[in-house]
């Protein structure tokens, strides 16, 4: 059986949980806390990205809310300069 890696691949997996099934009082609140820590890190995670997230776009909205006033200074800007070049 063992003469084909995959096969040992195979029984090793099998292997494996067997002993987690029968282990499972002694591994089932280990896996629970491992989880649980994962999934307080990644909620903290998120938390932190949508923060961000949420600061970059409200600096986003700000700079396209003030993208008319500029654009309405440089184009006088440019039209000034053109009305002073033709006198």
């Amino acid at each position: 059986m063992f003469a084909n890696p995959i096969l040992a691949v195979i029984g090793l997996i099998a292997m494996g949980a067997i002993y987690i099934w029968q282990n499972w009082e002694t591994l089932g609140p280990k896996f629970k806390a491992m989880w649980d820590a994962i999934s307080s890190e990644v909620t903290g995670a998120c938390a932190v990205i949508k923060q961000t997230i949420s600061q970059k776009w409200t600096e986003i909205l700000s700079d396209v809310a003030a993208l008319p006033a500029k654009f309405k200074a440089v184009g006088g800007a440019i039209i000034d300069g053109i009305l002073s070049g033709y006198q």
